[in-house]
């Protein structure tokens, strides 16, 4: 786990609040001569709680143009911002909000003064949906691209309306959008854009607690979009754009999930876009960044979603530079899964800045894997990634897990100009540190790698560096042992790889337009798709077994069936396979 995200971490766990269990003593009566009663009125009593809790349940309205009594019982008299409705709302309750841009009025922790510190408190159990017009009968009936609900950290309303990394306009936005702490029951965000915040608060610790969020802890500079604290949550059709953090980590989302209790908290994103969010100035993770500790354990799955323009900027350390791990993703001591995604256009940036060894920073420019992360990318195209160090595509450090299934890594660019290198995936661990490093481990079935570029350096098609090494200091050892099979690498070369590599060059569609005519991603069009010519990767994939649906990618609820489809939904079939993205 990268640095920031582990001080981040151990700052949480180091200071957390103990929670007492609640004790609910029972008075004991004559069960003798009243049993028969207490059992009749307690199955009446709990009837009643069940079914008016099922009745209950309720849709909450909201439109900033509502004129009339603000209950939220209607449209009419729908609520005029979000957070009386969340307030309101219970487990089961679904809160309609109707297009516009609405800012948030909370303050995370009472007795806070800074303007910049209020956000949208979620609550569990309950599900926001955006894209209505106003006059919906039915959620069916509403149109998230007609209709956009943007939650917004841009209080003064000054900041781009496209989608922009800059941050000259956000010195007054809000810390975090939205944050969901403690939250067991499952948090919803479905049909809504978040964007504009900007956690850049270095100097910030919190006065009070909140759950197991304790006093005096640096959290204004994660998750300038999202802070997510041991909670579940659900993105469903989000746009999730221009947030940034500073020296910290997640420029949209941070989310951790920490304790001595082994509880299991579930994050999931479906069929949605993080694009230019900016975790700046050291930070981690320009999308994303994930992170577990204690027993707590944080699952990630992502599943046809797209990562576009994200970056990650490192900046001067002590020894070491800081920062910079992940343009997109930086997962670490986590699980997480990444099905039919696409990752296009993030950084890993080194901000042209070197280690007092003379090594550039940047690494990962769309995953980079940290300690004791489990990443698996399955039906996912990464193109056009770029990192300053290693790693543009996908990056996994010592004690790092990473499995790619039937994807495609093209045109992404290692700009390092040492012999660190690989334009498509990098490994590195110390196996003279046995202490201290873990080795990492790669295997995948299906993939296509070609056209990564190192162009700094005298090798110019460096597809992957996968070493064991001291860090350049003479001491070099046969790199772990990998399980990439029936993967297209033109340079046909593996060190210690036992599977198999089908050399040559693969031919495209149109690489130069990925999305296709259609101008849309998981289509049949999209220029990433094998040629019919096509005569070194088509057809190729002979042996072996498909992966588990990890992402469950036809949501049928079975996550342990044979991979069914393919980036585009097409059925996968039965062998041989296409190596890559696309059948």
């Amino acid at each position: 786990m990268n640095t920031i995200l582990k001080k981040f971490l151990i700052n949480l766990f180091n200071s957390a609040v103990p929670i007492d269990k609640l004790k609910s003593p029972i008075r004991v009566i004559n069960v003798n001569t009243m049993w028969h009663k207490i059992v009749s009125l307690f199955f009446s009593a709990f009837c009643v709680f069940l079914f008016s809790s099922i009745s209950e349940a309720a849709v909450i309205y909201v439109n900033q143009s509502a004129r009339g009594s603000q209950t939220g019982n209607s449209w009419a008299s729908a609520y005029k911002n979000l957070q009386p409705a969340i307030d309101r709302a219970r487990a089961g309750d679904e809160i309609w909000v109707a297009r516009g841009t609405y800012l948030p009025t909370r303050f995370l922790i009472a007795g806070e003064t800074d303007p910049r510190s209020r956000t949208f408190i979620l609550k569990g159990g309950v599900a926001v949906y955006g894209g209505f017009a106003g006059n919906e009968v039915s959620r069916a009936g509403r149109n998230v691209e007609n209709h956009p609900t943007v939650l917004s950290g841009d209080f003064r309303g000054n900041d781009p309306v496209t989608a922009s990394r800059q941050t000259r306009t956000k010195a007054d936005n809000a810390y975090h959008v939205a944050v969901a702490i403690d939250q067991n029951r499952e948090v919803v965000l479905d049909g809504l854009t978040l964007r504009g915040g900007n956690a850049n608060n270095l100097k910030y610790k919190t006065r009070g607690s909140l759950g197991s969020l304790p006093r005096n802890t640096s959290i204004h500079k994660y998750g300038g979009g999202l802070l997510v604290l041991n909670s579940n949550l659900k993105i469903r059709n989000c746009d999730i754009h221009s947030n940034t953090c500073s020296s910290g980590a997640g420029g949209a989302i941070l989310n951790v999930s920490l304790g001595n209790r082994k509880v299991k908290y579930k994050f999931t994103v479906e069929d949605s876009i993080f694009s230019e969010n900016l975790a700046a100035n050291g930070g981690d993770g320009g999308a994303l960044a994930l992170g577990q500790d204690g027993s707590a354990q944080l699952s990630t799955i992502i599943k046809r979603s797209a990562f576009v323009k994200n970056e990650a900027t490192c900046a001067t350390g002590r020894y070491y530079l800081d920062g910079g791990y992940g343009g997109a993703v930086d997962a670490g001591n986590s699980s997480a899964v990444f099905g039919s995604c696409i990752f296009q256009g993030n950084f890993a940036n080194g901000a042209r800045l070197k280690d007092k060894e003379g090594n550039p920073g940047g690494i990962g420019g769309g995953i980079s894997a940290q300690e004791g992360a489990w990443v698996r990318i399955v039906n996912s195209l990464l193109i056009g990634n770029t990192s300053g160090r290693v790693g543009a595509a996908v990056n996994a450090e010592s004690g790092a897990r990473l499995e790619i299934y039937f994807s495609t890594l093209s045109k992404n660019i290692c700009t390092a100009n040492t012999g660190w290198g690989s334009g498509a995936i990098g490994g590195w661990y110390n196996p003279f540190k046995p202490n201290f490093d873990k080795p990492n481990t790669l295997k995948g079935l299906g993939n296509i790698i070609y056209l990564n570029r190192t162009p700094n350096q005298g090798f110019k098609d460096l597809q992957i560096r996968w070493v064991g090494d001291n860090g350049g200091k003479g001491k070099i050892q046969t790199p772990p042992r990998t399980q990439l099979n029936f993967t297209v690498i033109p340079s046909g070369v593996l060190d210690n790889n036992s599977g198999t590599i089908l050399s040559g060059n693969p031919s495209f569609l149109d690489s130069q337009d990925p999305e296709g005519p259609d101008g849309q991603f998981f289509s049949s069009d999209d220029g990433f798709q094998l040629s019919p010519g096509d005569v070194r990767a088509k057809n190729k994939v002979t042996a072996g077994v498909l992966p588990a649906d990890f992402a469950d990618l036809d949501d049928d609820g079975n996550f342990t069936e044979a991979l069914p489809v393919d980036i585009s939904g097409a059925p996968m079939g039965s062998s041989p396979w296409n190596a890559g993205c696309y059948q």
